[in-house]
């Protein structure tokens, strides 16, 4: 069945016809190895009676008689296609997720369950004012002020478990400046449900809050004016 023939089809037929020439030459240094009494694990390639290549690991070992001369071998297949093609497409995924992370231009990082950093990009560092061995393995607490710490903590710890949290805080750089940022918080889950890491991205949005409360002092400061004015006002069509 992993090659797409019967048990009919295969018998009396060398192993050879079953492989394409590169592997045949493959299986050649395999042999003699074989009839030297070595036995082996590796990786081999067949060809399924549609044409396509089946990815195999190959667990080999020789007959001997009592004399020593080889009489063949028994040989183990294991289908590891799909296997490789699962790890192609992890590793697909990983770069994908890499070439996000590392080179997205918001600030991004991410924790374990314990809340220590595991991981950072360059604009988080630059964001913050520390060096990539300043913070990894360091409790994501140090970002937030003393003050503003117990703020929403258990909130966002809650969300994030459970899917996500988003929202306004107030942090502080290394050097001590409070600045503002919009974070959004997501979780990773291992195949169990068990989370075991969380994922930060954090925009700076300083320069807007500032802009939003100069407009907000504005308007109250227009406010006070209008209800302090001592003159009547109205209003005509004239």
């Amino acid at each position: 069945n992993m090659l797409g023939y019967s048990v009919n089809e295969m018998l009396g037929k060398h192993l050879f016809n079953f492989m394409d020439k590169k592997a045949v030459k493959l299986a050649i240094c395999k042999l003699e190895q074989r009839k030297k009494g070595a036995r082996e694990v590796y990786e081999f390639e067949f060809l399924h009676k549609s044409g396509k290549k089946v990815q195999t690991l190959i667990s080999t070992s020789p007959i001997m008689d009592p004399n020593g001369n080889y009489n063949g071998a028994i040989a183990t297949l294991l289908n590891i296609s799909e296997l490789l093609r699962v790890e192609d497409l992890m590793m697909s995924s990983e770069m994908k997720f890499q070439k996000i992370f590392y080179h997205t231009p918001i600030g991004t990082c991410i924790i374990n369950p314990k809340g220590k950093l595991l991981e950072v990009n360059d604009v988080f560092l630059k964001m913050y004012g520390y060096s990539r061995e300043e913070v990894i393995g360091k409790t994501i607490g140090f970002t937030r002020p003393s003050s503003e710490y117990d703020k929403n903590q258990d909130e966002i710890h809650r969300k994030t478990s459970q899917g996500g949290w988003s929202g306004e805080l107030i942090n502080a750089r290394k050097d001590g400046t409070k600045f503002y940022i919009y974070l959004t918080t997501s979780v990773v889950r291992d195949n169990a449900g068990i989370p075991i890491a969380y994922i930060g991205v954090a925009k700076d949005i300083t320069k807007q809050k500032i802009t939003e409360n100069k407009l907000q002092e504005n308007e109250e400061r227009l406010r006070s004016l209008y209800d302090n004015l001592s003159i009547g006002l109205y209003r005509s069509s004239v």
